[in-house]
């Protein structure tokens, strides 16, 4: 597999959290990856508190592995770095999507997915940009 192949795949986990993390401010209650997540897939009332529980628990996840790989979620993506954490990377990013498909309805589960593949070309893009 060619390291881009596997770059792709990479990105497709949840680093979905890197888009979020970039817009409007967070609210007091939660992270900015849960208020996006809220504005983006329009969750029902009772869908909330799971989804944004599934969600932060990813994003913990994720931050655990980008400190254990010297990764900084708020620089550019360093490409070698992004190549050697994909195995827990895409392993968070399966188990976020594993529970979210058993509570967003096929509409929002199919937003998650266009955001997560729309995150990933934007990282893919980052990397192969010069400083």
């Amino acid at each position: 597999m060619t390291r881009f192949v596997a770059v792709l795949r990479l990105m497709a986990c949840g680093v979905l959290i890197t888009a979020f993390m970039q817009a409007a401010p967070a609210r007091a209650d939660h992270n900015i990856y849960a208020t996006h997540a809220e504005r983006y897939l329009k969750l029902r009332k009772d869908q909330r508190k799971e989804v944004l529980a599934i969600l932060e628990q990813s994003e913990r996840e994720l931050m655990a592995a980008f400190a254990k790989h010297g990764i900084d979620p708020h620089a550019k993506p360093d490409f070698d770095k992004l190549v050697k954490a994909r195995g827990p990377l895409q392993a968070v990013g399966r188990r976020e999507r594993d529970k979210l498909k058993r509570i967003l309805s096929p509409e929002q589960l199919s937003i998650y997915d266009r955001l997560v593949q729309e995150t990933r070309a934007r990282v893919i893009k980052a990397t192969r940009k010069r400083p």
